[in-house]
């Protein structure tokens, strides 16, 4: 134990002996193990830590399943009735589907769109949730008839109701009908996951008010609802797993008309929904792979130092082992020198991760719904962060430690210089590794950036300049299946006889959108895939006049008309790429297709545009009017004469407000900025990527600079002879630019590999942009050329200044 106090007390006196070495390298240090622990806060929020519920080991989710073991979705309501009152493993079972609402607290108030559930009173019994206020949803609350109330988020209760107790009991509107206020949730809970704020619960009995128009309460082929249950005490989950399957098979044998090859699974209940963990998996990778990179170019810097310092105290070192002091006593004290440089690191990284973590919630991407991811660092991500300092420490501080611990004694006491070439070729590994990892870091980023960039020069085959959108779910408007249609004609009637107006229209998918929707389709004479009964195609409903308002040109046939109606044949205009794929005998005009159950017949084909993926190319597309397939989820579209999108924007606002009052629209912007929304991984990694990687940049050349500048004081002698044999100052300065040069060629040859490969990696997200991109990885490799130069000219100039006489007389 005195050893070690002794070692500690050692550094502790070096620290302060060379305090701007000991802070540049706690400075790098800190940063580059801020990135790593932030990058692990993150997954340990999404993936890593228990849900913030009582019990949360007792927590399952339920899954519907086919036969061969894939998803299928979720559960009806008497599904999931028959599971709570059959299943003898569980203490509760609880159902939830989310659904937006559309709340007004009085009548002539503007409505507001929040993230809401549908819920049975088991969702909170399962979660262990306790009201702040009131009460929570209760069995009564289930039953058929059940009087209309709901239960509002703590945040919400705050924000639209100043937090006053006297809520309760009054009455607010959600999408359109009046509902009574029983409870507020308790402050942090944003139902069972912690990635989407959800605000207000009503029960799964109110379905009908919340989705007017469908009878789901008593179709068991109706699969809504998503299932959690919590596991008796004493019972552990893989005897509830068992149970539930067995269930599920029994209950698909007693209804084979509805449950026919379904089944259930159980597993842990996870803090992420199922449709987000594959894009919040990936972006969390890439942030990751990005702080891996920094921190390991942080360390090579220390390391570097550490060598360096080790060389420098090379006579220090020497005496003490001649006076009696073992090999392994010294690289202990050496390495605690470097424990404490990164233990220091480590705890000012774990201060940047926090203010890190604070700009990240600060983030509100442009998108209808709240986050609740909860960044705050626990007890794992305080034990991640030092076990990452002293894992790093013993990592890279061993080398160095080794390295200065075993040199010739003789040279040493010398002062001989030649006895250092294999710490100098040490420190040129670490330096061209820096460049390397640098060059990975700055194109990646590069890439990302240039492909949000490329979108901008590519031919999309439409003109969404000039056109403003806004999404509308008529269902938070109360407006069901037979009222609808009758509010999409008349919404667009009076936008098109607005002032300024040239054109307004209806898509459920607009083009480069990031959802997608699919329907089968059946063509005579074409086989689908084995193992499919029938092929799957991009679909869409739209209004006539839509394409015209988009740019989309005609190529044969017509478009969609008002004459198409319900009660008319139905229609369908495909794209180009439909024609390649399935109708390429022939004219594809008056052809009939099977579109899911329904027969329709093809009366025109548009121009390939960019539909759904920026920069690939087009899939097969069809579209159907939507008053022959009704869909309350639409978006509409609305372009002025003059070509404002300002403007444009207005009056689309303006003419919803007028058309439905109580109706609250989801996303109104500009469509050319809804579409950029599909490239916010792009930009967001990009933007990451490029703040480390110009952080690395800065610690490579600090590296460079250092190995380059030691490499001078070391031929100082040298340099002093070749002077005074008649070398000028150019050719001093030329022979230390080559050293910096070649390291840096040397990194540069080996990060240019390892960046195609991360191109390759990042290919599904450069919206067409060639993976080897010569202007981002050439322009890269350039940057890092000059700036070896630049770091390997400042020393140079040093030495081609050095006086003859002086270098001379130096030992």
């Amino acid at each position: 134990m005195f050893g070690v106090t002794q070692d500690l007390r050692l550094a502790l006196r070096q620290l302060v002996r060379t305090p701007l070495v000991g802070a540049v390298a706690i400075a790098s240090l800190a940063i580059g193990l801020g990135a790593f622990t932030t990058s692990f806060t993150l997954i340990n929020a999404l993936f890593l830590r228990p849900p913030p519920f009582t019990a949360p080991e007792q927590l399952l989710t339920l899954e519907a399943t086919s036969t061969d073991g894939s998803s299928r979705g979720g559960f009806s309501w008497p599904t999931v009735m028959d599971l709570a009152e059959h299943a003898s493993t569980l203490q509760a079972v609880g159902a939830w589907a989310d659904r937006p609402l559309s709340l007004g607290d009085t009548e002539a108030s503007a409505p507001q769109l929040v993230a809401g559930q549908l819920v049975s009173a088991g969702f909170f019994q399962v979660l262990g949730i306790h009201p702040a206020l009131g009460r929570l949803l209760t069995r009564e609350d289930d039953a058929a008839g059940a009087a209309p109330v709901v239960v509002l988020g703590h945040g919400l209760w705050m924000r639209r109701f100043a937090a006053n107790p006297a809520v309760l009991g009054t009455t607010v509107r959600l999408n359109g009908q009046p509902f009574t206020v029983v409870g507020i949730a308790p402050p942090g809970f944003h139902g069972p996951t912690v990635t989407v704020s959800r605000e207000a619960w009503v029960s799964v009995s109110q379905q009908p008010r919340i989705l007017s128009g469908r009878a789901l309460l008593e179709a068991r082929g109706s699969h809504w609802l998503e299932g959690i249950a919590r596991v008796k005490d004493g019972v552990s989950p893989r005897t509830a797993e068992a149970e539930l399957a067995a269930l599920g098979d029994s209950l698909a044998l007693a209804n084979p008309d509805t449950l026919r090859n379904r089944g259930i699974r159980a597993h842990a209940l996870g803090s992420v929904e199922r449709e987000m963990q594959q894009p919040l998996s990936a972006l969390a990778a890439v942030l990751f792979v990005a702080a891996v990179l920094i921190l390991v170019i942080a360390c090579v810097n220390v390391s570097g130092v550490l060598l360096a310092r080790a060389i420098a105290r090379r006579r220090e070192i020497a005496v003490r082992l001649a006076l009696g002091a073992g090999r392994r006593r010294v690289v202990r004290q050496l390495l605690t020198e470097a424990l404490l440089l990164f233990v220091l690191g480590g705890a000012g990284g774990l201060l940047l991760s926090v203010w890190a973590t604070d700009a990240l919630l600060a983030f509100e991407p442009p998108i209808p719904v709240h986050l609740a991811v909860d960044l705050r660092p626990d007890a794992r991500v305080l034990l991640f962060a030092f076990l990452s300092a002293l894992s790093s420490g013993v990592l890279f501080g061993l080398l160095p430690s080794l390295r200065g611990a075993h040199g010739d004694l003789l040279p040493a006491l010398k002062m001989d210089v030649s006895g250092h070439k294999k710490g100098s070729r040490l420190r040129a590994f670490f330096v061209v590794g820096q460049l390397a990892f640098t060059l990975v870091l700055l194109s990646g980023s590069g890439l990302l950036i240039r492909a949000v960039q490329h979108t901008r020069g590519l031919e999309l085959g439409f003109r969404p300049d000039g056109v403003a959108m806004a999404s509308v779910d008529l269902r938070t408007g109360g407006l069901d299946a037979q009222q609808g249609p009758a509010y999409w004609s008349a919404l667009v009637e009076r936008l098109s006889a607005l002032p300024g107006v040239e054109a307004a229209g209806l898509a459920s998918v607009v083009p480069l959108d990031m959802g997608r929707r699919t329907e089968s389709l059946q063509v005579p004479g074409q086989t689908p895939p084995p193992g499919e009964t029938a092929f799957d195609v991009d679909y869409s409903e739209l209004t006539p006049g839509t394409f015209a308002l988009l740019g989309i040109p005609l190529e044969q046939g017509r478009d969609v008309s008002t004459a198409d109606s319900a009660q008319s044949q139905r229609v369908a205009v495909v794209n180009q790429a439909f024609v390649r794929r399935f109708l390429s005998e022939g004219s594809p005009v008056g052809r009939t297709l099977t579109l899911g159950k329904a027969q329709v017949e093809v009366v025109g084909v548009v121009r390939d545009a960019m539909y759904h993926d920026w920069g690939n190319a087009p899939r097969p597309a069809v579209w159907v009017p939507i008053a022959q397939s009704y869909t309350g989820n639409a978006a509409v579209l609305l372009r002025t004469r003059d070509g404002d999108e300002t403007r444009a924007l207005t009056l689309l606002r303006e003419g919803l407000s007028m058309q439905a009052p109580g109706l609250a629209p989801m996303m109104a912007r500009p469509l050319r900025e809804h579409m950029g929304l599909a490239l916010l991984p792009q930009k967001v990694g990009g933007t990451v990527a490029g703040v480390l990687g110009l952080v690395g940049l800065l610690l490579a050349s600090l590296g460079l600079y250092g190995v380059v500048a030691y490499a001078v004081t070391v031929r100082t002698r040298e340099l002093g002879i070749r002077m005074a044999l008649g070398a000028t100052g150019g050719e001093v300065v030329g022979l230390v630019l080559r050293q910096g040069l070649s390291l840096a060629l040397v990194g540069v040859a080996v990060g240019v590999g390892l960046a195609l490969a991360v191109g390759q990696a990042l290919r599904g997200m450069l919206a067409g942009l060639s993976p080897a991109d010569p202007l981002t990885v050439g322009g890269i490799a350039l940057l890092l050329i000059g700036v070896a130069i630049l770091a390997s000219w400042l020393p140079a100039r040093r030495a081609s200044r050095v006086n003859p006489l002086v270098a001379l007389r130096t030992e």
